[in-house]
């Protein structure tokens, strides 16, 4: 009522965000797509890129790779011409985990690398431990166990330094999963525990 386009799309989003979160994607890409429309007319570039990534998330959760990736090559445009470091790298990552999910684990392998060279260059060290571990993660997939150990290590060692105990879990659990692999029981065990 009182005219406030960019509130209304914000409020928008928070609806959307919240269908999101009740699993009504159906509800959630609606409410987006009615926010995203209010962001072009009034050009919130930021806003927009924010619900293209959104929209990317929501269509990688319900299996539609080809409008996930479509949503997240926008939002990774602005958010070049924005410059906003993180929010790249962030783009990157969640490029590379659609990648993952479409089955072409080179061209994950490459987003997630470039994701690494962007939280590097800030210094993001969560950031960094998070690419490593799926970075790992994909390596495992591919029977690549010597680069999977060594990201899951690199990541390990920056959580250490972040006191991130629940991170340093998923690493070494992953870990016990390529000793499992090879049969060593032993290391599996001593790291799982």
């Amino acid at each position: 009522k009182i005219g406030n386009k960019k509130g209304v799309a914000l409020s928008l989003g928070n609806i959307a965000l919240i269908h999101e979160r009740r699993l009504e994607y159906v509800e959630a890409v609606d409410v987006h797509l009615q926010s995203l429309l209010i962001k072009e007319e009034i050009s919130d570039t930021i806003g927009m890129s924010n619900t293209y990534g959104n929209l990317a998330n929501i269509y990688l959760y319900t299996g539609q790779y080809d409008q996930a990736l479509d949503n997240i090559q926008k939002c990774l445009e602005i958010k070049k011409q924005t410059r906003d470091t993180a929010a790249i790298a962030m783009a990157w990552q969640n490029m590379a985990n659609i990648n993952l999910a479409m089955g072409d684990t080179t061209l994950a392998i490459e987003n997630y690398l470039r994701a690494q060279d962007y939280w590097e260059g800030i210094g993001d060290r969560k950031g960094q431990a998070l690419t490593l571990n799926n970075l790992g993660s994909v390596y495992e997939k591919l029977n690549e166990d010597e680069k999977a150990m060594d990201a899951f290590e690199r990541s390990i060692a920056i959580r250490r330094s972040l006191n991130d105990a629940h991170g340093i879990g998923n690493c070494l659990g992953n870990i016990s999963i390529i000793y499992l692999k090879r049969g060593d029981y032993a290391n599996a065990e001593k790291t799982s525990l």
